[in-house]
């Protein structure tokens, strides 16, 4: 049955069904943050919360082999970025001898002690500048050629 349901290109789209993506993610300068190709596709269920709302929003009633392209700005994405969210912390803070990378993601207990993934910004031999931001916050992220390939 879900043969007949993904070639069937009168169906649309809708809360529940399981739907197969193609597209690719740039950000405003032009590079590409994510990409789903025909080898490696998206699939997810519409309204599992699952993917960003405002990313499976366009596709609801898309049928089979239509495309679209569009942008969802930060506060419907990851959000706005946050000065306050990039901390210095002391270097003797993190165990010794742990390898600390600028670019790399090192995890790091809050305030409450609960663990958060941070970005290391700079390391120096006395501190560490961490970035508590989501990567993609603070940016419009446009989804190109998007085309539903699948519904099951």
């Amino acid at each position: 049955m879900s043969e007949m349901n993904s070639a069937d290109h009168s169906r649309t789209a809708v809360t529940g069904d399981t739907v197969t993506v193609e597209y690719t993610g740039t950000l405003p300068d032009g590079r590409i943050f994510d990409r789903a190709t025909p080898e490696n596709p998206f699939v997810f269920t519409m309204g599992a919360g699952q993917v960003l709302p405002a990313f499976e929003s366009p596709l609801e009633g898309m049928r089979v082999g239509e495309t679209k392209t569009f942008a969802i700005p930060p506060g419907d994405a990851y959000g706005i970025w946050k000065e306050e969210l990039v901390v210095t912390v002391p270097r003797q803070s993190f165990p010794e001898g742990e390898q600390i990378q600028v670019g790399k993601r090192a995890k790091v207990a809050d305030e409450e002690g609960n663990d958060c993934v941070m970005q290391v910004l700079e390391v120096s031999d006395t501190h560490v500048k961490l970035d508590g931001n989501h990567p993609l916050a603070g940016y419009t992220l446009s989804f190109n050629d998007v085309t539903l390939t699948a519904i099951n």
